[in-house]
């Protein structure tokens, strides 16, 4: 049985935006500790000052979101510290982190913090 017919639809998909479905419905962060090493992804971290639907249209605009996976991933980064947006080759991350700058500039959210880098203090296997 390979890892597409174990894992339902909706689960794979919440894997590509960086969350990991636990068996109680809990939504927390994963990724692949040997592809972060490598700068494929980009880590979203919670900050005090960011509201919540702002970083949720901004996951929208530069990650090609739907509305209600941005939503709920932006409830993930708010209650676990961070979401792993990815993995993308090393060009599209970057693509990315230049797309999401320039988004974040245009919505006001200097606070905001996203880079390569993951959390210090964090599971990948969460």
């Amino acid at each position: 049985m390979t890892s597409t017919t174990r894992n339902p639809w909706w689960k794979r998909l919440a894997a590509l935006v960086g969350v990991e479905i636990y068996r109680n419905g809990e939504l927390a962060p994963s990724y692949d500790a040997e592809l972060a090493a490598a700068g494929r992804y980009v880590f979203v971290h919670n900050d005090s000052v960011s509201r919540i639907d702002l970083v949720a249209k901004w996951l929208r605009q530069s990650f090609d979101l739907e509305t209600r996976t941005a939503e709920r991933t932006a409830g993930v980064i708010h209650l676990h510290g961070f979401a792993a947006m990815g993995p993308f080759s090393t060009e599209e991350t970057e693509h990315r982190l230049e797309r999401a700058r320039t988004i974040a500039s245009e919505l006001g959210l200097s606070s905001l913090q996203f880079s390569r880098e993951p959390p210090r203090s964090h599971d990948p296997r969460a």
